[in-house]
């Protein structure tokens, strides 16, 4: 199968509200995909379609090469699915819990759950209520549950909220297995840097819409470099490094200069570069550091990402 997860044209209206606009999704069979975007852009909405938990106001819906819903029993049998925080009986404990949620399904659920408890570090917290659970443990415990199916696709929405970043290297961890053994993952979420590094491929979103969509690698590539520079004499410095020909722009700024560099330049070369002419200027280098545009700042640079504006 060449796309385990694959939406045509999806759109959905709330009244006059556009929550996923004219979306197109392919997403491979035996991948992390990351689908990503500052809260508010519709992420829930595209995973509550894909679950069969509400329908599109336009566009089709294949999960595991099978229309939906037209066959949602069959298909989501095989799918594991989060939405949101997990829903759980407080005054049960973890290990009942998922003993509730076994019952509901083949017999061979309930023999998954030890393996499940263990693969996401629950076996210690497992016979405790979980009115006791951080929010943390809580999404561990509602990943646990999508595992008892045994599912082909995990259909997780915002899987790290609530964990720290322990938690949250462990989880890219269990990810990356269950990906090694043949599942698709699907995910999302509105912190970038986080899934760049857990994801194969990503679509990222805004206002419903796809702006950028493909295997990371590739969206990465070519993304130039800035060089964030501070010096004894920053008018002199913008000075010597106006003619430099690796430097597409330079501009003062309130603790430095801001230098964008061209995006087939070597970054650490310029650098090096830069700092000498200006010591051969006299000009002496307080700081000088290289790093890369972020996909964040390529495609969204506007936008809010983890309370925090871009």
């Amino acid at each position: 199968m060449q796309h385990i997860v694959e939406t045509t044209r999806i759109t959905k209206r709330f009244g006059g509200l556009v929550a996923v606009d004219d979306v197109s999704v392919r997403v491979p069979s035996g991948c992390a995909f990351g689908y990503l975007g500052p809260n508010g852009a519709g992420k829930t909405t595209l995973i509550r379609m894909l679950l069969g938990l509400t329908k599109p106001s336009a566009g089709t819906i294949r999960l595991l090469g099978q229309p939906m819903p037209a066959r949602p029993a069959s298909v989501l049998a095989q799918v594991g699915g989060m939405v949101e925080e997990p829903g759980f009986h407080g005054h049960l404990t973890g290990r009942q819990n998922l003993l509730t949620s076994a019952a509901c399904r083949e017999a061979a659920a309930q023999n998954r759950i030890d393996s499940a408890l263990r693969r996401l570090g629950l076996t210690e917290r497992a016979d405790d209520r979980v009115a006791t659970y951080s929010r943390g443990l809580r999404q561990r415990l509602g990943i646990a549950r999508c595992l008892l199916g045994d599912p082909r696709l995990l259909i997780l929405d915002e899987p790290t909220n609530g964990l720290d970043l322990h938690g949250v290297d462990e989880l890219r961890v269990l990810i990356r297995s269950l990906v090694a053994g043949g599942r698709t993952v699907f995910l999302s979420s509105h912190v970038l840097a986080e899934v760049e590094k857990l994801c194969d491929a990503i679509a990222i979103v805004d206002h419903g819409r796809i702006v950028a969509q493909g295997p990371v690698a590739e969206l990465a590539a070519g993304l130039p470099h800035t060089i964030r520079l501070r010096c004894a004499d920053h008018t002199r410095a913008l000075g010597v490094l106006s003619t430099h020909t690796a430097i597409q722009s330079a501009v003062g700024t309130s603790d430095g200069i801001q230098i964008a560099l061209h995006p087939e330049t070597d970054p650490a070369g310029a650098a090096a570069d830069v700092n000498r002419r200006l010591l051969e200027a006299g000009i002496d280098v307080a700081g000088l550091e290289v790093r890369r545009i972020s996909l964040q700042e390529r495609f969204l640079p506007t936008a809010t990402w983890h309370g925090i504006a871009a």
